[in-house]
């Protein structure tokens, strides 16, 4: 007995394998749609285990797709498209993986599904837009495929859809094709866009440097997102921005005049920029001919005294601190005071504007620009009465100048160094008064009960103060890269009273700003 059961076990594992052998080529005939072959080794199977309710379930549906084969083989040869359609649907629902039923049912589609799309090329220029594609189909819908660049988009109507092309930047042109589908069937779109035309233009397109060399600007017009500068000789150097770069050429130590193109690109167009640079200024320097030519010599620049060194900085926004009063020249003597009369007083005021600076050789200048001054004061609590003597009420009275302020001033500046300069400066200047406002106002209420919108303007209240000023002003400062601090104080020099019994002249007890000035 136990020299039978090696035996057993050599026949169980030689059926084993044999049913794993017959199961795999089944469904394998079954995956391919060759369901005669499925059927043939189920039923092998079957007839050694027919109660195995897995190989019987396959069984089944490998018949059932040979029943409905055979329908739909028949209702295709018959031109029955419609139920061949039905039955090779049927088919793929028990087998999706049916390569021959799936070939066939889109011949269904192709026969039965009516699609037509127009127009089946779009055209859009550089700018983009949106072109309507018309649907015509008997099928129940249709769809757009999702996969689209970035640079269009698609908005889908009943009957028909919208293409929406972004612009385009670029020069050149760019292509997608489009696939529209309705129950299987197919038909693809073109679409096409054009690159921009690109446009571009430098000047000036010849520059000269003298044997020192320098800096010279060139302007870039394009519509091209940027541009590209190549072709840059060792002895210079490029700076670009927007619009325009700067050219930077070094000094040349050589006998010869040198030259080159600089190539400015933008897209598929290029621009040529011609540097011509003169030869260095020969001296007597006491070496031979042959040493000359074999140790070119630096020419040292014959330097301007004081001169401003790097940018000027011509310009910039300054904001400022005054303090002035008004001198009373009268039969009982000489006073100062601000507005309120009260003896060594002033008045304070904020000032804002624009700073102009042009320099010239050896350390000389200009200093002007236009400033706006704002000024207020508030008297002290004042007493007064109505009617009733008895009857009295305290008050403040507020006093408001708004006034343009023009400088006319000479300028030293000693430039120690490309960012660090001290300056004096002297000069008449010219204050005008736009307006001058008085209110008062009672303690106990915050409206006033008086109020003269220009004092200038109206000769009932007797401002004894003119609106012209012509003042000579002192002063100095400090510049630090572009900041610049300046303080002055400014004497009147004509009489700027409205009242022939006295004097007034116009002071500004000191003035300081905070400029910041930009580069040019």
């Amino acid at each position: 007995m136990k020299r039978l059961v090696p035996f057993f076990l050599f026949v169980f594992a030689g059926f084993f394998v044999y049913a794993q052998n017959n199961l795999t080529t089944a469904d394998n005939c079954f995956k391919q749609g060759d369901y005669e072959c499925a059927r043939t080794h189920y039923r092998q199977l079957l007839a050694k285990t027919p109660n195995d309710g897995v190989v019987k379930s396959k069984y089944e549906k490998a018949n059932l797709c040979a029943i409905y084969l055979i329908a739909a083989n028949d209702s295709f040869q018959k031109k029955n498209y419609a139920d061949a359609k039905i039955n090779y649907i049927e088919i793929l629902k028990l087998n999706p993986d049916d390569p021959y039923v799936k070939s066939q049912l889109e011949k269904c589609n192709d026969i039965l599904i009516q699609l037509s799309v127009s127009p089946q090329n779009l055209t859009f220029t550089s700018s983009g837009g949106t072109q309507s594609v018309m649907v015509r189909s008997n099928a129940a819908f249709y769809d757009v495929e999702a996969l689209l660049p970035d640079w269009c988009s698609v908005s889908k109507h009943a009957g028909q859809f919208d293409v929406i092309c972004q612009p385009h930047t670029g020069s050149a042109a760019r292509k997608h094709t489009l696939v529209v589908t309705a129950e299987g069937k197919k038909v693809a779109i073109t679409i096409n866009q054009s690159g921009v035309t690109i446009n571009l233009k430098v000047s000036p397109v010849s520059l000269d440097f003298n044997s020192y060399g320098g800096k010279q600007n060139v302007t870039v017009t394009t519509n091209a997102s940027s541009y590209e500068i190549s072709n840059v000789p060792p002895w210079c150097s490029v700076v670009n921005n927007a619009g325009y770069f700067v050219l930077t050429c070094s000094s040349n130590p050589l006998q010869t005049p040198r030259s080159e193109k600089i190539l400015v690109k933008a897209g598929n167009l290029t621009n040529e920029v011609r540097i011509t640079q003169t030869a260095r200024v020969s001296t007597n320097t006491g070496i031979s001919n042959t040493q000359n030519s074999n140790y070119p010599q630096i020419y040292a620049r014959k330097r301007c005294f004081n001169c401003p060194k790097g940018d000027a900085r011509s310009s910039g926004l300054s904001f400022g601190y005054v303090q002035k009063q008004w001198e009373w020249d009268t039969s009982e003597g000489v006073y100062s005071s601000g507005i309120w009369n009260e003896l060594d007083s002033y008045l304070n005021g904020f000032q804002v504007g624009i700073r102009i600076e042009p320099l010239f050789k050896y350390g000389f200048g200009l200093s002007t620009g236009l400033f706006y001054t704002y000024y207020r004061s508030q008297s002290e609590r004042l007493s007064g009465s109505y009617y009733d003597p008895y009857d009295t009420f305290f008050y403040h009275m507020t006093y408001t100048e708004n006034s343009l302020f023009i400088p006319f001033y000479l300028e030293y500046r000693f430039n120690f160094a490309e960012n660090f300069q001290l300056f004096v400066e002297a000069g008449p200047s010219i204050d005008y008064g736009l307006n001058a406002k008085l209110t008062a106002s009672a303690d106990e209420d915050s409206d006033p009960f008086f109020t003269e919108k220009n004092l200038y303007s109206n000769s009932d209240i007797g401002f004894p103060i003119k609106k012209f000023n012509l003042s000579l002003d002192f002063g100095a400062g400090i510049r630090i890269y572009g900041v610049q601090i300046n303080v002055g104080l400014s004497n009147g020099i004509i009489d700027v009273s409205n009242n022939s019994n006295m004097r007034i002249k116009q002071n500004k007890i000191i003035t300081a700003s905070l400029s910041f000035m930009m580069k040019n």
